[in-house]
């Protein structure tokens, strides 16, 4: 059953059944509304053969959720007869921007991007410090703040100086490597290299770093210092404000 089959439907029903002509519906924010018969709106959902569906931008319907399930869309149904229809005013999805077209550093607080990867990153700031919140599985927050020709020692210390924020281990690396973290940084960490908190288990005078302009993960002697060696440090995604 099509768009414009259900809506041809829906006029019929409530002609037959129906003499008035609005319905009071909920917009979803628990406010009543008139709303003519029949009439559907981007973002309402709708009962269509005990299948609670949406209305999406394409005219199409998509499965919500079916009857009997605990669902926020489709609360109130009404009785056209053999037809029962409910109207729920749903926000329509939000379409991130990709990571690739835009710098999100220089952002508000609260803008997102996408990262090829799928995976969404945040603007936030946090205990007053900025940075680009992972929203995927184990993501963190990667403050804006890097503190250059430092060794591994320094880049420990610069962490633990800023409430509640450590140098990132290896494996944290890794994590937004995988998601991406490098586009949402957009060409921030080109021609870098960031110190981990991860030291090689057979030597302990040796850590792991990052190299910003490819993302591959080596090691080096803590002690090493150079111009183009940094620290980023990390923090818990907690209260995002």
């Amino acid at each position: 059953m099509n768009f414009k089959s259900i809506i041809l439907i829906l006029s019929l029903a409530s002609s037959l059944t129906h003499a008035q002509t609005n319905n009071e519906v909920s917009d979803g924010t628990g406010k009543a509304q008139n709303r003519p018969n029949g009439s559907l709106e981007i973002g309402d959902s709708i009962w269509v053969n005990n299948l609670c569906k949406l209305i999406t931008s394409s005219g199409e319907l998509e499965l919500v959720s079916p009857i009997g399930k605990a669902i926020t869309t489709c609360p109130r149904k009404i009785d056209y007869g053999q037809i029962e229809v409910a109207y729920a005013k749903l926000s329509e999805p939000v379409k991130l921007q990709s990571c690739l077209s835009i710098d999100l550093k220089q952002s508000e607080v609260g803008e997102s991007c996408l990262t090829s990867q799928g995976i969404e990153f945040k603007r936030v700031s946090i205990n007053g410090k900025l940075g680009l919140q992972d929203m995927g599985a184990k993501g963190l927050v990667w403050f804006d703040e890097i503190t250059s020709n430092v060794n591994q020692y320094d880049a420990e210390k610069v962490c633990k100086e800023n409430k509640g924020q450590t140098l990132p281990t290896s494996s944290d690396f890794q994590t937004a490597e995988d998601h991406g973290f490098r586009e949402a940084f957009s060409a921030d960490m080109d021609a870098k290299y960031f110190w981990s908190s991860t030291v090689q288990s057979d030597d302990g005078d040796v850590a792991y770093i990052l190299d910003g302009s490819s993302g591959y993960i080596d090691y080096v002697d803590r002690d090493f210092r150079s111009s183009k060696v940094s620290s980023r440090c990390v923090g818990a995604a907690g209260v995002v404000r």
